[in-house]
């Protein structure tokens, strides 16, 4: 079985409206028919030049890294969501 080749994987940031903070933590939410995992209260610094309001969350989807912009596009075209990129690595 050592000939299976596999897929690293990418994460996608997204910024999401309307969360409830911390209580959203570790929950999984369906966005644009991708699994997201609401890591907690969405941090100001990071998110300002994207329109982060208070109550913002943060979540993050995996992906492969060629996939990347389409569930980016994707992810911003969705209802509630407010940004979203990929991260190196």
């Amino acid at each position: 079985m050592n000939d299976i080749k596999t897929d690293q994987r990418a994460t996608v940031r997204v910024l999401l409206r309307g969360g409830h903070g911390a209580s959203e933590e570790g929950k999984q939410r369906r966005i644009a028919g991708y699994l997201a995992i609401v890591i907690g209260p969405a941090p100001e610094a990071e998110w300002m030049l994207s329109g982060w309001q208070p109550g913002d969350v943060e979540a993050v989807v995996w992906t492969t890294p060629r996939q990347v912009a389409s569930v980016v596009q994707n992810l911003k075209a969705a209802p509630g969501v407010i940004d979203a990129h990929g991260l190196e690595g």
